[in-house]
C-alpha cells in the first residue's frame, strides 16, 4: 500500500506535487485547499507526510502546523515557505515542529527528496509506536497469566488439604479430579505463555 501524502495549499503546490509524486509513483495524492479541508481529510484516515503551504484562504500555514503539533497529529508535516530562503520563517516552523521546509521557487527533485525522507521517519515512527504497543501486550498477558497461576496454585494447595482430611470416598475422588484439572490446567498455561512469548518476540523482531 503507497504511503499518502496530503497537500494543503495552493494550485501551483498541488500542481506540483501531483507530477512529483505520479512521476515517482511514491505518494498517494490527497488534496486540501485550506485548513478546514485539511481537517476533513485528517478526520478519515491520517496520511504519513502533509506538505502545507504558508499562505492559505482561511489561515497560515505555520498555525496549521502548529495546531497538528497540539493535536499529536500522527503524520510528519512538510512545511513548505512561500517567502524566499533564509527568511525567519523558516527557523519558525522547524522550532514549530516541521520536518522540513522548501523555499521557493521549489526544485522538483528536492521536493521527492524531502517527501521521501519524511515518509521514512513517519514509517520509523509507526514502528516504534508499534513496538510499544506489542511490548504493554506482552506486559499486560504476563501479569493476567501471573495472577491465574496463582489461583491455580492456591486451589491446588487447598483441594490437597481438603483431600487429606476427606474420609467419604467419593469426596475423595472428587477432588482428586479437581486435582488433576487444575495441575492440567496450570501445564497449558505454562505452556500459553511460553508460546505467547516466541510469538510476541518474533513480532517485535518485524517491526
Amino acid at each position: 500500500m503507497q504511503a499518502q501524502l496530503l497537500v494543503v495549499g495552493d494550485d501551483p503546490l498541488i500542481e506540483l506535487s501531483r507530477s512529483t509524486v505520479a512521476h515517482e509513483e511514491g505518494f498517494t495524492l490527497l488534496v486540501a485547499r485550506s485548513q478546514a479541508e485539511a481537517r476533513e481529510q485528517l478526520g478519515q484516515l491520517p496520511p504519513a507526510v502533509i506538505l502545507i503551504a504558508q499562505m492559505l484562504p482561511d489561515g497560515s500555514g505555520l498555525a496549521l502546523l502548529r495546531t497538528l503539533q497540539q493535536e499529536r497529529c500522527p503524520a510528519v508535516p512538510l512545511l513548505v515557505l512561500d517567502a524566499p530562503e533564509g527568511d525567519a520563517s523558516g527557523l519558525e516552523a522547524l522550532s514549530a515542529g516541521a520536518f522540513a521546509y522548501l523555499s521557493r521557487p521549489i526544485n522538483a527533485d528536492l521536493l521527492h527528496l524531502m517527501l521521501v525522507r519524511a515518509n521514512d521517519y513517519a514509517c520509523l515512527l509507526q514502528a516504534e509506536r508499534e513496538r510499544e504497543r506489542l511490548r504493554l501486550q506482552q506486559e499486560a498477558m504476563r501479569a493476567a497469566a501471573h495472577h491465574i497461576s496463582q489461583h491455580l496454585t492456591v486451589i491446588m494447595g487447598e483441594t490437597q488439604l481438603l483431600q487429606e482430611e476427606a474420609l467419604d470416598l467419593e469426596v475423595r475422588a472428587g477432588l482428586d479430579r479437581i486435582l488433576r484439572a487444575t495441575e492440567y490446567a496450570a501445564y497449558e498455561l505454562g505452556t500459553l505463555r511460553a508460546s505467547q512469548h516466541r510469538i510476541m518476540q518474533t513480532d517485535l523482531s518485524r517491526v
